[in-house]
Formats: C-alpha cells, sequence, structure tokens
C-alpha cells in the first residue's frame, strides 16, 4: 500500500518521525576529477602516510551507518543529487552512495575544500512518536527513540505572502526526557541544523513517507 492508501484507511496505524542532523567532522576530501570532491564516511584517519613519505588513501574500514540528509558549507545549506551524474553536472550540489559511504560534493566556481571553513554533511538522528512494529522502529538500518510526545500541526494552504502578508509562525517539538536521553544534547552542536516531520504509517517503507 502506497503513503495515499494508508492515509484514507482509517485502521492504518500513524508514526510521526523527527529528524535532526547531526554535523559529521574531520574528513580528508579527496579530488574526484575537476571541481568534484568526495570522501568516504569512515571512522578513523583516512589520509595516512608511510615510513617513507608516502601518502595514501585507507578505505574500506567503515563500521557506522549513516543516513545522510544535507550538506552544510560554510553556512550554506547544497541541495542533493539523485545521482553522481547529476552532481557532477550541478554546482552546489552532493551525493552520497550508500553502497560505498563515498561522498561527493561539486564547489560552484571550480572552488577546493581548502577555501571553506565549514564543510559538514549531516547524519539523520530519528525520533518517532509511536512505533512502527514492522521494523521495530529502524529506519535506514538506523533505530530511532520513539520518544516525541507531541509536534505541530501540520497542514497544506497557500502561503500568506501569496496575498501581500508577512507572517512568522513558530512552532515546537515536545520530547520525553524520563530517561536522560537529552540531558548532554546540549553539546551535540545542533544549533541551526536541518530538523524535518515526517508523517508516515506502520510498515511503510522510509523513502514512502511524506
Amino acid at each position: 500500500m502506497t503513503f495515499n492508501d494508508r492515509i484514507n484507511d482509517t485502521a492504518s496505524k500513524k508514526i510521526s518521525i523527527v529528524e535532526i542532523d547531526r554535523p559529521l567532522t574531520g574528513y580528508t576530501w579527496i579530488n574526484y576529477q575537476n571541481g568534484i570532491w568526495f570522501t568516504r564516511l569512515t571512522p578513523g584517519s583516512q589520509l595516512v602516510e608511510d615510513d617513507n613519505g608516502n601518502f595514501g588513501y585507507w578505505g574500506g574500514q567503515n563500521t557506522n551507518y549513516y543516513n545522510i540528509q544535507s550538506l552544510n558549507v560554510q553556512g550554506s545549506q547544497y541541495a542533493e543529487a539523485s545521482s553522481l551524474a547529476l552532481c557532477i553536472s550541478t554546482e552546489r550540489t552532493w551525493y552520497y552512495d550508500t553502497a560505498t559511504t563515498d561522498m561527493y560534493i561539486h564547489f560552484d566556481d571550480w572552488k577546493v575544500p581548502e577555501e571553506f571553513g565549514i564543510i559538514n554533511p549531516g547524519a539523520a538522528i530519528g525520533f518517532t512518536q509511536g512505533i512502527d512494529e514492522t521494523c521495530n522502529n529502524y529506519f535506514e538500518d538506523i533505530y530511532y527513540e520513539p520518544i516525541v510526545t507531541g509536534i505541530p500541526n501540520l497542514s497544506k494552504k497557500k502561503d500568506t505572502l501569496f496575498y501581500g502578508i508577512l507572517q512568522f509562525q513558530s512552532s515546537s517539538i515536545t520530547f520525553d526526557n524520563t530517561d536522560g536521553y537529552f540531558d548532554d544534547f546540549s553539546q551535540a552542536d545542533l544549533y541551526g541544523q536541518p530538523v524535518r516531520i515526517k508523517m508516515s504509517f506502520q510498515g511503510l517503507t522510509y523513502q514512502n513517507r511524506d
């Protein structure tokens, strides 16, 4: 069943998903071709030097899986490309190959990584309101803590700016911190990171969530 099928089925179990992108740091970016740079999202050092002063690329040591959802380059959010070919042809985009954990970036104006002080891929941290029992609350092989207790009302309507009215709106998400999950959250460097709220139903694949 699709998302539209589930939304019209009164028996469907609704699952609300909240994602926050945790910035990943400390990666060495290697030139792939003119204007294109890549890195492998593996733990530990990636650029190694032997006893003779020769440098090499250390890959294939990945033990962590990341659900990459964003890229922050010096305060600008680059757009995700659906393929490596599209990333190569489009400036200010990124592409993440989940099979190899290689991430590619196409900077604008042929710039190089050294020109930017911040290049942070964003790995999604997930939470849910409700538990998807068909996947034990694992989405993209990552466990999502079922500790969301309240989310803003979601609706589709025309932007008030269409009528010439500038309007600012705020909203909040409520979590259950009984187990102390968020006690050190302020140290996680998440200020200003992308946040997404998705509506889903039990049994839907991650890609089919809205």
